[in-house]
Formats: C-alpha cells, structure tokens, sequence
C-alpha cells in the first residue's frame, strides 16, 4: 500500500494524503525521526513531499521517487517494473517532454528517467528545463541504439548518464542505484 506525506513547513509536520491506496486519506502514521529532523532544519534534498511505503508491520519507510518520462506507453510499463522492483516509488509517467516539466515542478521526483525522442518537447529540451528548475536534478537519459550524438550532448548538458533500449534490467538497476546511494538516508 502506498501513500504521499506531505511536508506543511508552516507547522514542520506530516499529513498523509491518499494516493492510489485502498485506504482513508487520513490515516495516522509515525514518520522516521531522521527525516523529520531533515525536513525541520531546512533540508528540502527529499522535495516537500516523500513517497512513503507502509509495510506490513504497520511502519513507514523513507522511499526514493521517480519520474518516467517516454511517448511509448510499454516502454514506461516496463520501467516501472524495474523501478518498483527496486522498492522505488513511481510518482509520475509522462509522455513527452513538456508534461514531463510540469510533473517535475509539481512532485520534485529524485530521479528522472527521461526519452530523448519525443513529441511536443523532446528529451533535451525537456533536460534543459528540468536543470534550469533545479541544478542538481539527476536525470538519466533513456535512448535507443544510434541516438550517440544525443546521448552526449545531453551527458555534457547535466544528464547524470544514460540507458539504452531495449533496457537490460539489471543495467537499469545499476544505473539508478549508483545515483541514489549518496542520497540515501
């Protein structure tokens, strides 16, 4: 079962809110003294809202979350597999690079998996908004074989690295591993 906390600085405090779960919006829980001490003294590293796994004894656990960002709808199913299989916490899908932004903006994902080609916007664009919202944003860019001058465009642009289609799960799980271990709690 999954649901968002909200952080509400005004009262350093935590609200569930209901979020694909079967389950009241306004259940109590207990969140991890280390991420309310984050919160409290000004570290905004998590975003204002962290993904929160309720497990079965009843407890919280601080997630990382991701955004995926591809025009295929099979291709972001399969991402989300690896991803969630990985006890990662999927906040948001787009299908091109300016929903993409928009979805950045409103949930502050840790992780961004973002397509290079794409309609409306494509990847690049979509990086170069993304960077500019937050400097320190990581992204991996999502390719498929023959997209080289891309891929290293975007890498000198801020990407943090990239994946190739079609995906080897466990070069995904590398990938998004090496990049959110610094972050962990």
């Amino acid at each position: 079962m999954s649901l968002l906390v909200e952080a509400n600085p005004r009262v350093n405090s935590w609200q569930p809110t209901l979020k694909r779960a079967p389950f009241p919006s306004k259940m109590g829980l207990s969140v991890t003294e280390t991420a309310a001490n984050r919160w409290a003294t000004g570290d905004r590293s998590m975003g204002t809202m962290a993904a929160l796994e309720l497990n079965t004894t009843g407890r919280c656990s601080l997630g990382h979350t991701v955004l995926i960002v591809d025009d295929a709808e099979f291709m972001r199913v399969m991402l989300r597999d690896i991803v969630e299989d990985m006890d990662l916490t999927v906040i948001g899908e787009a299908q091109d690079g300016a929903e993409a932004i928009d979805l950045f903006r409103r949930e502050n994902p840790e992780l961004v998996l973002l397509d290079i080609t794409m309609p409306i916007m494509d990847g690049t664009e979509a990086l170069a908004a993304i960077l500019q919202e937050n400097a320190e944003a990581l992204v991996v860019m999502v390719t498929a074989l023959g997209q080289k001058d891309q891929v290293l465009a975007a890498i000198k642009a801020g990407a943090r690295d990239f994946i190739i289609k079609p995906f080897d799960q466990e070069r995904v799980q590398e990938t998004i591993s090496r990049l959110l271990r610094p972050a962990r709690v």
